[in-house]
């Protein structure tokens, strides 16, 4: 870096202050975290570290550690471009050979009626034995060497023979595989448990749950069910935690439940939090978009929804974070060349949420069809000066097609994700100095 040029703090800066007083800083980017004492960081307040007051911090090590650590940069440095580039870069040698998740919807059938279900209106169609087969074929020719099998729906135990079906013949090909599940839980069974241990290599559950009894057996309005769904499914929650699979709960908040999950969270904190592989999170049934056409704001939503993430932390259903080690490089199974969704009737998506706006490209007999899909999922919004300025752009990957991602962050909950980027620096601190203690 030229002796006289301007500098500044990269965009990707963080900074927070300790209980000791001490400034940690982060580098969100290459994800560096360091701690900077009280005296030896009192020019990291000057927000721009121009020419004129270089030459009295010149040669300073703190200093020049910052500028080849990339916490520092020339003033008319493209922060958004460099974070592209690495990203890309970071990408391409992360790159698995083969597809390595299928989601798989045995069915979009569900013994459940959501009132807020994005499924609603779709044909209800199981897959046949033979869509079974063929779909097993199918991973054989395109699996990777050791793959992730995602069951949804509908309700994917609704039709869970085509799961034994598929798992008997990725095992007779000697294939590597392990299985998650979105689930509502309630037609669990001792034998399901036992299929899912022994056959389908089940690792986790994610069930949901809107309420306490009362709410959630109004809200979930299963058909033909008999006594109380919300007694059933809980049963069934610790039958899958007693069998050593992890479960998963998900609370999806509204205005109007709001208050109640406060009580639901209270009862499996009392029933469930001595087992090891059972969390819960909480998150929005509608979203910013959906919101403006209801009574209610979204800012009021999203503040609830941040009230409950607090009790569910004290409560010890859910865990505070700690950096991650790596760059954000996709959105999620979507924009991956890695993962698939496959259908009840064996056409090819890259999105779960298919609701009859998400276009297929392609099938599991033909494969490919239309690349034009595949790359719209990749493809990137234009971003203005809130994005190319936001410490996290680097862990924030939003997608065109994406239909519940905003095209910028809310004041709300840039807010918040900002300070919880804060919350899990400290917290990762905190673990640091547990280690070095012992």
């Amino acid at each position: 870096m030229d002796t006289g040029e301007a500098v500044r703090f990269a965009s990707w800066c963080v900074a927070v202050l300790t209980s000791d007083g001490d400034n940690l800083m982060l580098n969100v980017l290459t994800k560096e975290l360091i701690l900077i004492g009280k005296d030896e960081g009192r020019f990291l307040y000057v927000s721009n570290l121009l020419a004129s007051n270089i030459d009295s911090i010149r040669g300073n090590k703190l200093f020049d550690y910052l500028c080849e650590h990339w916490f520092i940069v020339p003033y008319d440095h493209d922060d958004r471009k460099l974070v592209d580039e690495v990203r890309e870069v970071v990408s391409c040698m992360n790159q698995p050979e083969g597809i390595v998740g299928y989601t798989i919807l045995t069915t979009t059938d569900c013994n459940a009626r959501c009132f807020y279900c994005y499924e609603k209106g779709i044909e209800r169609v199981n897959m046949s034995r033979q869509t079974a087969l063929d779909t097993a074929e199918y991973i054989k020719n395109t699996t990777g060497k050791k793959i992730n099998l995602h069951w949804f729906g509908g309700e994917p135990l609704f039709n869970a023979s085509v799961i034994d079906i598929i798992t008997d013949e990725l095992r007779k090909a000697r294939i590597e595989y392990h299985s998650t599940m979105t689930s509502n839980g309630y037609l669990v069974t001792d034998s399901i448990v036992k299929r899912a241990v022994e056959s389908w290599n089940l690792t986790g559950v994610q069930i949901t749950l809107d309420g306490t009894e009362e709410i959630y057996n109004e809200r979930k309005a299963y058909v033909n069910s008999r006594g109380s769904a919300f007694k059933r499914v809980l049963d069934n929650i610790e039958k899958l935690l007693q069998a050593g699979i992890s479960v998963v709960v998900r609370m999806n908040l509204d205005i109007d439940n709001a208050k109640d999950l406060y009580r639901l969270s209270d009862q499996l904190a009392d029933r469930f939090s001595s087992y090891e592989k059972f969390g819960v999170y909480a998150y929005y049934i509608f979203d910013g978009k959906t919101a403006d056409s209801l009574s209610y704001s979204f800012d009021d939503t999203y503040i609830e929804l941040e009230k409950l993430k607090s009790y569910l932390t004290e409560k010890g259903l859910t865990h505070r974070g700690k950096i991650g080690n790596t760059i954000k490089t996709s959105h999620c199974m979507a924009d991956k060349d890695c993962s698939i969704v496959i259908s009840q009737t064996g056409k090819l998506y890259k999105c779960q949420h298919i609701n009859g706006t998400v276009e297929s490209f392609g099938n599991i007999y033909s494969g490919i069809e239309n690349q034009d899909v595949i790359d719209y999922w990749k493809k990137r919004p234009d971003i203005g000066e809130i994005c190319r300025k936001c410490p996290m752009y680097a862990d924030c990957v939003k997608l065109v097609a994406c239909p519940d991602d905003f095209d910028y962050c809310p004041q709300v909950v840039y807010d918040d994700k900002l300070q919880k980027l804060k919350d899990s620096m400290l917290y990762t601190y905190e673990k640091y100095l547990e280690t070095e203690q012992s």
